[in-house]
């Protein structure tokens, strides 16, 4: 009865939101949400993706009906004209005669690895330098100015704020600075002093490095740049391991495509190419992240050493919140499965007791150590700093509205769908402007009421990322799956995970995080590209997931399976494309403003002109 409910929800839902696609994309002049009579390529697209859910939609509704009719003595006679008209369906789905067994993954895995991170990194270096190799734009070095602070034996900053500056009733409105100078961007005052609000852990480790050499001053970008790097290494690692252990049939050069686009994604390499403080913490907050889900992984595999793993694992993810706080909730979530795993999976019940612990007390002792951070800057445990920063418009009158549910609708537009602009005839071809009040679809409406601020330039994930819309794919197959294992039919795929147990954690870990990353942001008070980087590593881990489940599910079905890697590896090469050209404009065209001759050559190569 819950699977026929199930079923029945997902019928109308589906119906009702491909009609809804149709009409808006459609009927968008008439409705007042596009000022243009023509449809352009974005309805295009919305339309074919509303046709694509109510032909699913439909197609499910009429599935049990259509299968009594076929076994109908009338239909049987016609057998053969619609065997001739679904022979492409029939020839794509047709499965092997036998078992192929069981395969081992290639040994040319690991050098994908390798060669994937090494790419990675040796292209995100060309960026960062404009093209020079060896010499470094100038950037921010506020991690800098807290290190030298730690290192003095204090937090607050060296730097005195302007007397000016102190003496405002409310410095904290950007109007009410008119006319004051010196003061430093986005730092938080508070009683006559400077502080960050940024986690500490970025500063703490540009603290390590100058402890070395007290002299050095380490900009921003090298936090970022080396960030980065141990994203693409950890990446790597992690999806060799996962071809490795789970899916010995996913080719070796999906391992390639996918540690590249988990480098070089848009939002990713967005915050390498505008290397301020900002994606500083965002990066180091990422590297951190995905290395305990690397940890995590290893550790649950490997009983010998488990507890080291389980540790190691713990540390990285209160680092990473200690880095960014945005990522509690996706971490919570993943300690809790991972907590779980070790009680459900334990024999006779009797969990690994120091692995629980293992994994528990580095993120009592980061917990704890934040707290204290907060309370001794503001006298507030649960205070960042962030409510006394000294910005533009992105902080409302009343903090309070920082925060709102009618944010929501606006912000999932904003990092889910809005588009980018493409200029076929201009060098790099593919924009992101900043967002302007008529740049705005009339049915995602931005609460002009709580001050929402929408300055910085954005595209959608599943615009700049199309590689993503394959989890949508392998997602309606796992509930279709699902229902008819409900309803006692035999499995038309084959290829249990039941020995594999570890798989399917790894997938709710990953999507609950996700899912919690994603609610974090959609109720904050703006939204812009760097904002992205919190979900992006993690969805490509998820496409990962998705391209293992497939290789595993679809092994008697090949031509499916094929199919499947063709679309994978074709839009893996359409999103690393599009990042590598959108960020030769990020950052108020660094690269070209930093090596102008070299970026005038690229743009002759590719326009003529």
């Amino acid at each position: 009865m819950r699977m026929k409910l199930a079923r029945i929800i997902t019928e109308i839902v589906l119906g009702l939101l491909g009609t809804a696609m149709l009409v808006i994309a459609i009927f968008s002049y008439q409705l007042h949400i596009d000022n243009n009579q023509s449809m352009g390529p974005n309805r295009v697209a919305l339309a074919c993706l509303g046709a694509i859910f109510l032909l699913t939609g439909i197609g499910i509704y009429s599935a049990s009906f259509l299968k009594h009719v076929w076994k109908s003595p009338v239909f049987q006679k016609t057998r053969p004209l619609f065997n001739w008209i679904g022979s492409p369906y029939f020839w794509l789905i047709k499965p092997v005669q036998e078992d192929p067994g069981p395969q081992r993954a290639s040994r040319a895995t690991g050098w994908f690895a390798t060669a994937g991170a090494a790419l990675a990194i040796f292209i995100s270096l060309w960026y960062i330098t404009s093209g020079r190799m060896v010499t470094w734009t100038t950037s921010t070095n506020y991690l800098d100015r807290q290190a030298s602070a730690f290192l003095a034996g204090q937090i607050p900053l060296l730097e005195k704020p302007p007397a000016a500056l102190v003496a405002l009733a409310n410095p904290y409105q950007y109007k009410n600075r008119a006319g004051i100078s010196g003061y430093i961007w986005d730092a938080s005052l508070y009683k006559g002093k400077y502080y960050f609000y940024w986690g500490p852990v970025p500063a703490l480790l540009v603290t390590a490095v100058k402890v070395l050499h007290p002299a050095w001053d380490i900009q921003d970008q090298f936090t970022i740049f080396f960030s980065n790097a141990g994203l693409a290494i950890v990446l790597a690692v992690f999806f060799y391991r996962l071809q490795k252990k789970y899916f010995p049939r996913m080719p070796g050069w999906a391992v390639l495509g996918l540690t590249l686009l988990g480098a070089l994604n848009m939002p990713v390499f967005w915050l390498l190419n505008n290397p301020i403080v900002h994606a500083a913490a965002i990066s180091t907050g990422q590297f951190f992240l995905i290395l305990g889900l690397l940890t995590a992984m290893l550790g649950l595999e490997n009983k010998k050493y488990q507890v080291c793993l389980m540790a190691l694992t713990g540390f990285s993810w209160g680092a990473a919140v200690g880095s960014r706080v945005d990522l509690a909730p996706g971490i919570a979530w993943m300690v809790l499965l991972v907590c779980l795993f070790l009680l459900f999976k334990a024999k006779k019940w009797h969990p690994s007791t120091s692995a629980l612990i293992a994994l528990i007390l580095p993120l009592v002792f980061w917990g704890a150590g934040l707290a204290w951070y907060n309370y001794a800057r503001f006298g507030n445990i649960l205070e960042t700093g962030h409510r006394y920063q000294l910005t533009g418009g992105a902080l409302p009158a009343d903090y309070r509205n920082i925060v709102s549910p009618s944010y929501i609708l606006p912000n999932l537009y904003e990092m889910l769908a809005r588009p980018m602009e493409i200029h076929w005839h201009e060098f790099p071809f593919v924009f992101t402007p900043f967002i302007s009040n008529t740049m705005w679809p009339k049915l995602f409406f931005y609460p002009r009421n709580l001050n929402y601020f929408y300055g910085e330039p954005i595209t959608g994930l599943f615009i700049s990322m199309p590689v993503i819309w394959l989890t949508l794919f392998t997602g309606l197959l796992v509930l279709i799956k699902y229902v008819r294992s409900r309803q006692g039919e035999p499995a038309a795929l084959a290829g249990s995970l039941q020995e594999r147990s570890f798989y399917p954690w790894i997938s709710w870990m990953v999507a609950g995080a996700i899912i919690l990353n994603l609610g974090t942001l959609s109720i904050f008070i703006f939204s812009t590209m760097r904002y992205e980087a919190d979900l992006a590593p993690l969805l490509i881990i998820l496409v990962g997931l998705c391209v293992g489940w497939a290789s595993t599910t679809f092994h008697f079905r090949p031509r499916l399976w094929r199919t499947v890697l063709l679309f994978a590896g074709v839009t893996m090469l359409i999103s690393i494309i599009i990042s590598l050209l959108a960020n030769f404009q990020n950052g108020d065209y660094i690269f070209m403003n930093s090596n102008p001759h070299l970026y005038q050559a690229i743009a002759h190569f590719f326009t003529g002109r």
